[in-house]
């Protein structure tokens, strides 16, 4: 059986649920532009993984209005994340 980090590896732009928050509200706007800060309970697309040696596993996720519109687009840590099926 896959362990988490794997099964959000293998689904690539399937919708993710934030299921907790370890950081404060500014760690989750690395790029500046977010209209509000991720909640739990937010569901957005996976569309990228962060690699680096030494480094915890990252997956950026991104969160849009019914038009489109991104809401926000964040970093998270595997254990803030669970796959919607």
């Amino acid at each position: 059986m896959k362990d988490r980090e794997s099964i959000l590896l293998s689904q690539m732009y399937s919708t993710v649920r934030v299921v907790r928050l370890i950081g404060a509200a500014a760690d989750y706007d690395f790029c500046g532009f977010n209209q509000r800060s991720p909640a739990v309970g937010d569901t957005g697309t996976l569309i990228h993984t962060l690699e680096a040696s030494d480094l915890p596993m990252k997956f950026v996720v991104e969160n849009c209005d019914d038009k489109g519109v991104p809401i926000w687009l964040a970093e998270f840590v595997q254990e803030e994340l669970e796959l919607v099926e």
